[in-house]
């Protein structure tokens, strides 16, 4: 319903969404639910913006702490590197596979062994993606929020990730960036 009314109303990114919702049996076939036995307290949201450095200089400070809750470490740790490394559809594998070496040498409990422990990444940025859509479409909407909601939908689809992506992403932290 969200694509025939991006279509319907004109803007410009309703191919692209087209496109994605066409994409997401292959981006969201490894997402499954999240073992409750295997989840600790999380930050959930913790992407570049949110890591802060303090007055001194010398230490990082972690803020926004709205989305803090259960998740296993090992898909936080992947939303992390697609966060921190991966934007147009490029990934820095050889820094995602440094940041993965040092949390584990400092004791991080997070591991990535499979596709699906990208699952709340692929869950987090499709639901963003849906919400900024619905506000974009929404008439009812104040102008600002909906040209809010339309900058937000140009990075949403363009941080999307790819299966291509996630694969790489994979054999990466489980080889140590001996990919092909």
């Amino acid at each position: 319903p969200l694509v025939a009314a991006a279509r319907e109303s004109g803007v410009w990114w309703a191919a692209r969404l087209a496109d994605v919702v066409g994409a997401l049996p292959a981006l969201c076939g490894p997402v499954t639910p999240a073992d409750p036995a295997a989840t600790v307290l999380c930050h959930r949201d913790l992407h570049p913006e949110n890591v802060l450095v303090d007055a001194s200089g010398g230490e990082l400070v972690v803020v926004d702490w709205d989305n803090l809750g259960p998740a296993e470490p090992g898909r936080e740790l992947a939303r992390v590197l697609f966060d921190w490394y991966v934007e147009d559809d490029h990934a820095d594998l050889d820094a995602i596979r440094r940041t993965c070496e040092a949390y584990a040498r400092t004791g991080g409990p997070g591991r990535i062994a499979e596709l699906s422990d990208f699952s709340m990444l692929v869950a987090c940025r499709l639901n963003f993606l849906r919400v900024q859509v619905g506000v974009a479409l929404d008439p009812g909407s104040e102008q600002r929020h909906r040209d809010w909601a339309e900058r937000e939908i140009e990075e949403a689809l363009r941080l999307l990730p790819t299966p291509r992506l996630l694969a790489a992403v994979l054999d990466t932290v489980r080889n140590g960036g001996d990919s092909s």
